[in-house]
């Protein structure tokens, strides 16, 4: 990893610390969130799997999806398409 993209991978991780804990605060459901990127094809690779104890609504989701989305941005970090990069999932 160059350090350019260590630089930018800690940024995320800061970022969606900040949204892990926002959403924990609202409940709904919301367990944790990881992340994945191949940097050769950075922001595009970019996903964020959002995990859930149920599936939330399409208003929750919408809610998370913008939250990250204008969580990144505010770091200059775009998402192409978040409704493809915000993922959801169900864990017990």
């Amino acid at each position: 990893m160059r350090k350019t993209d260590k630089k930018r991978d800690n940024t995320i991780v800061s970022v969606l610390t900040q949204v892990c804990h926002l959403a924990q605060e609202q409940g709904q459901g919301f367990q944790w969130l990881t992340h994945k990127v191949n940097y050769k094809d950075f922001p595009g690779s970019l996903t964020v799997t959002c995990v859930y104890d149920v599936m939330p609504s399409d208003d929750v989701k919408k809610q998370m999806c913008d939250l990250i989305q204008s969580r990144l941005q505010q770091q200059a970090i775009l998402l192409r398409i978040p409704a493809r990069q915000v993922l959801f999932k169900v864990e017990k």
